[in-house]
């Protein structure tokens, strides 16, 4: 009987870990290798790849760092084959990003290419639990500002605002849940992270989070009732609203040249 490993080749020349990393996880993303299966042994790999231990561990590695293989210690340890999520994608398309000035207009562009047709989506295909989960996370955030609207005489804490604002992307990410397209979701859950990193940034007041809130129960209402052109009209008022305000947010704190969002 053929073993699953049996299809990986001897590398002759070149970067070999570059090369055993490539055929791993050309296996993986084929589905001859699915999440779950253990690998061989690092001896029994440098067997059939005819290299050393230390070159199979460094490429092992790499694919580790990449989301592909989860080592595990132990036992029952081993290395195992990883589920590709989407974190994989967003992780590697923010650190991209990391190393690029960018700015209030940037994020709001792609916001306005790809939160409307998102949205529409949704409301089209979204189930009970994708209203479930976004209601949820409405009440979350109603609570939540209603307890520091009471509070903000005394400082406002940073946990509540992180949490906040940690709240407000995620009623995004929902809506990019329900609109049960991977692509559309991987992508437009990367530029919501980025904009969570400008609220983090620019530090918007609590009046700001209250339209904001205020939007999202309108978006939602639409979504509810599956009516993709309110769904889509809410939106972009949702994102013309928060543009304009983040614009004015950056043009206050920036000295010269448009400020970065540094992350």
């Amino acid at each position: 009987m053929i073993k699953r490993e049996d299809f990986f080749q001897p590398i002759r020349s070149g970067r070999i870990s570059e090369y055993i990393a490539e055929q791993l996880k050309e296996a993986i993303l084929k589905q001859r290798l699915i999440p779950g299966d253990r690998l061989p042994s690092e001896v029994e790999l440098a067997k059939k790849f005819k290299t050393s231990r230390v070159t199979v561990r460094e490429a092992l590695r790499a694919l580790e760092l990449s989301g592909f293989l989860n080592v595990k210690k132990g036992a029952k340890g081993g290395t195992f084959v990883k589920g590709i999520d989407s974190d994989v994608v967003k992780n590697s398309f923010l650190n991209y990003l990391h190393f690029n000035e960018l700015t209030v207009e940037n994020i709001f562009e792609v916001r306005f290419i790809l939160e409307p047709t998102t949205v529409a989506f949704a409301a089209k295909r979204r189930t009970e639990n994708d209203l479930i989960e976004m209601r949820k996370i409405i009440d979350e955030t109603d609570i939540l500002i209603q307890r520091m609207s009471r509070h903000r005489k005394n400082n406002q804490s940073k946990t509540e605002s992180d949490y906040e604002s940690d709240l407000n992307v995620e009623f995004h990410r929902a809506i990019a849940k329900a609109s049960h397209n991977p692509i559309l979701r991987v992508t437009l859950e990367s530029v919501v992270d980025l904009h969570n990193r400008e609220i983090i940034l620019l530090k918007p007041s609590l009046e700001i989070k209250s339209m904001s809130l205020g939007f999202h129960k309108r978006i939602y209402k639409q979504i509810m009732n599956q009516n993709e052109r309110l769904a889509r009209r809410e939106m972009i008022a949702h994102l013309n609203g928060i543009r304009k305000v983040f614009l004015e947010i950056e043009s206050q704190v920036k000295k010269g040249e448009a400020l970065p969002l540094s992350f």
